[in-house]
């Protein structure tokens, strides 16, 4: 219809008919076309169009209409480039920032403004002119050195050391050129700060919190220590002028991964072993950023740790190793006093090993002193042998163990801060795991040696704490997460310290507190004695009372409420009696000398309950001289009570003040809970089984629920419910 309302008839235009039957022709298809509607366009054109070829030209639109004329920057296309290309050049420039600086480049050709621009100090400008030499000069007063042509005709370098200017004037542009203003953003040195209190332990570990602070980050750190010579008393080893007194210098680890324009880190070192060990130095604490600068001097004035030897002869090797370390001109008298030390060794010398490396440190330092030229060599040769004396005549091979186990963690630690490769670290890894399994061992020995069953308990528990934390740091090194690997084993060496300084409580070394409830317990059970013999003789009494039937047995004395005296009695209620007011005043010299870890009130109080012990006593023995044991015996259980009471209260007391980690408390029976005896060193001896029979599976039964019962409680501590569950998985 659409077409034969638009055709032209191509005949019988002239024709008067013929054009009346053409406008019927059209005016029927014009009704048609009214009745025909409009057909919507289809959404499937996605199944002819797979490649989406149609998206191209729309693409090219947007792509025009943002980045155009129209509504893109204008800059692009003009700025300083449209007074170069009017004098026949082509200018690229820009400026570099340091890379430390993090910050990105500034294109300078697309930067119209006449505004100065902000650059970091030490950015570096370049200047790429397209054209020939003689046509342009360039002015600049940001630095005083020329600016540098990479290669003849290419680039021009130009460092931004100051705020100023860079201009690009070109011969016949009519005083026109380049022209671009800077304000340079000043780099200001590292700050080092003390953000804390300074802490040593007994192992000979310094630690110093610091904060340190810079504008793009810190590069480095460390601390150099010279020796204090006005607070040194320059006495015996230390009188002569020392060898060597060049500085020590120490780098302070920072952290792997994080920010480093403002962190906290603490500098730890051991200085047990170190020169300076036990000296006084002047430490002086600075840190450096990537531009090379250096912070502000933080000078400390310090005492530097050493180890404390409980052991004379091991003190007296490493007095004579620091003397030989001061100065080789001790040399001599180090070698007669060490002979002198080593020539009976039957008489003091207890630690074969320790004499073994005692005798090589003498035969090293008389080497040294006939010859010359090796000399020096021999000297430290000498002082490691007589170091390692002091450590095996100390503690034996655990000190030895220890020292190899905290070097390896030293390396490790650096190799994992520094972002060493994964194979170096591997490596290290194993030889830390090597060194630690070897530093347990020693451990558990000296433990069995010194402490029995107890100790056992004590190495077992902390094995499972290292085993558990050396998974984790495992753990830790696999996941990439060096920080925190770094930071655990800091902390595993901590407590791997705490562990060796632990002295074992064995019977040389018996604790007064262990003596002094060991007493009181031995009290305890003579009381108990007392008690038994005090009822053995009222049931004696009680039968041969009743059994008595005829006048003849009306002199004999019987004992009870209404018993006769000790005149009456004999000599068998005298000696009890006595022995009664005998043990009454034992406890009563034990009780004030009774050692408390706390405030007064916590000692007035268990003397308190003693001294109502030690009452009770006396009753007992003056209702014994009077006949009447029931009386003797309500007090004698009362006595019992108390020293119970007593028992309990003093080593809770310890406990409490020792963070629950001093073990289980005794019971004041002497026995623990399987029924085994206390030894007399205070600790559980294994010399009584457990009993057997239906008796001991109910035992056994009801000790198992107890256990459950306390695991479930959790407010108990970490460490005791820790405990409690592995006694559940093991029995």
């Amino acid at each position: 219809p659409i077409t034969a309302l638009r055709d032209i008839p191509a005949t019988g235009l002239h024709d008067s008919g013929a054009v009346a039957v053409w406008r019927e022709h059209q005016s029927r298809m014009a009704a048609i076309l009214r009745t025909v509607s409009p057909v919507f366009p289809t959404t499937e054109i996605y199944k002819e169009d797979r490649y989406a070829l149609r998206y191209i030209g729309l693409t090219a639109l947007m792509a025009g209409i943002l980045f155009g004329p129209v509504f893109g920057s204008q800059e692009n296309s003009g700025g300083g480039g449209a007074a170069s290309a009017q004098a026949g050049l082509l200018v690229e420039a820009w400026v570099q920032p340091p890379t430390y600086t993090r910050k990105p480049p500034l294109y300078l050709t697309a930067i119209d403004s006449a505004e100065a621009l902000s650059v970091p100090e030490s950015s570096l400008a370049i200047l790429r002119i397209y054209g020939e030499r003689g046509d342009f000069r360039i002015h600049q007063s940001v630095s005083d050195a020329e600016s540098v042509a990479r290669a003849p005709g290419s680039a021009h370098e130009i460092l931004i050391q100051r705020s100023g200017e860079i201009r690009v004037e070109y011969d016949g542009a009519d005083g026109g050129g380049e022209h671009w203003e800077f304000k340079v953003v000043r780099d200001f040195p590292p700050n080092i700060e003390l953000s804390g209190e300074i802490s040593s332990d007994a192992s000979g570990k310094l630690s110093v919190p610091l904060k340190l602070a810079d504008d793009y980050g810190i590069n480095s750190a460390r601390v150099e220590m010279d020796i204090d010579f006005e607070r040194i008393d320059r006495r015996f080893g230390l009188a002569k002028e020392p060898t060597q007194s060049d500085s020590e210098i120490f780098e302070i680890p920072l952290p792997f991964s994080g920010s480093r324009t403002e962190f906290d880190v603490e500098f730890q070192e051991y200085f047990d072993a170190n020169r300076y060990s036990g000296l006084s130095v002047n430490a002086s604490f600075s840190a450096f950023d990537d531009a090379g600068q250096e912070s502000n001097k933080l000078v400390l004035s310090l005492e530097l740790p050493k180890r404390h030897f409980s052991d004379a002869l091991a003190a007296s090797f490493a007095e004579l190793r620091r003397d030989l370390m001061w100065s080789e001109n001790n040399a001599k008298r180090v070698a007669q006093v060490s002979r002198a030390l080593s020539h009976r060794p039957a008489e003091f010398i207890e630690n074969g090993r320790a004499y073994l490396l005692m005798r090589s440190a003498v035969h090293a330092l008389e080497t040294g002193l006939r010859l010359e030229a090796n000399s020096r060599q021999k000297y430290r040769e000498a002082a490691d042998l007589l170091w390692a004396a002091a450590l095996v005549q100390e503690d034996g091979n655990l000190s030895m163990a220890r020292e190899v186990m905290r070097e390896i963690a030293k390396r490790l630690e650096r190799a994992i801060r520094r972002g060493l490769p994964e194979t170096e670290i591997a490596k290290l890894w194993e030889e830390y795991l090597e060194a630690t399994d070897n530093f347990l061992q020693e451990l558990a020995k000296r433990g069995v040696e010194s402490s029995g069953e107890f100790a056992e308990l004590q190495n077992s528990m902390r094995e499972a704490q290292v085993e558990n934390m050396l998974n984790r740091l495992e753990t830790l090194l696999r996941s990439g997460r060096m920080d925190e690997a770094a930071d655990l084993l800091s902390s595993l060496q901590d407590l791997m310290d705490g562990v060796a300084e632990a002295r074992p409580q064995g019977e040389g070394r018996q604790s007064e507190l262990e003596r002094s409830v060991e007493e009181l317990r031995d009290t305890l059970e003579r009381q108990q004695d007392l008690t038994d013999e005090s009822f053995r003789m009222l049931r004696r009494g009680q039968m041969e009372s009743g059994a008595a039937a005829d006048p003849s047995d009306a002199d004999t004395t019987h004992f009870g409420r209404q018993g006769g005296s000790i005149a009456e009695g004999g000599q068998e209620l005298g000696e009890l009696a006595g022995r009664q007011t005998e043990l009454k005043n034992r406890l009563g010299d034990q009780a004030g000398n009774i050692p408390m870890p706390g405030e007064n009130d916590q000692l007035e109080a268990v003397q308190e309950i003693l001294r109502g012990a030690e009452k009770s006593m006396g009753l007992a023995s003056d209702y014994i001289t009077s006949g009447d044991l029931e009386g003797a015996l309500d007090e004698q259980t009362d006595a019992m009570s108390a020293l119970r009471k007593g028992i309990r209260e003093i080593a809770q007391s310890w406990q409490q003040a020792s963070g629950s980690e001093a073990g289980p408390v005794p019971s004041e029976t002497g026995l623990d809970p399987f029924g085994r005896r206390h030894s007399s060193t205070g600790l559980w001896a294994n010399d009584d089984m457990l009993s057997s029979g239906s008796e001991s599976r109910k035992r056994i039964e009801e000790l198992r629920e107890e256990i459950r019962r306390r695991s479930g409680e959790t407010s108990r501590p970490t460490q005791e419910l820790d405990y409690l569950k592995r006694l559940l998985q093991r029995f």
